[in-house]
């Protein structure tokens, strides 16, 4: 998954460095690049959770109970 995650998103960049930069030069694309990776980074660190020191049944307790499914009622 991480692989494919890898090469999504440098191909993403690679498709767009080029125009962008025309666009906005050089450096406000590595800004732009960066500003969005932070905001990834702030994102990913406030919704998971902390997973050092836990067993996996801890673990799948904590998911669980962030992506239980909603029983629905038998017609």
């Amino acid at each position: 998954m991480g692989v494919v995650v890898n090469r999504t998103i440098c191909g993403i960049i690679s498709m767009t460095f080029l125009s962008l930069s025309k666009a906005i030069t050089i450096g406000g694309a590595f800004f732009l690049y960066g500003t969005i990776t932070t905001i990834g980074w702030i994102f990913f660190f406030i919704v998971l959770p902390e997973r050092r020191g836990k067993t996996w049944e801890e673990m799948e307790v904590s998911f669980d109970s962030c992506f239980r499914a909603k029983p629905r009622p038998m017609v």
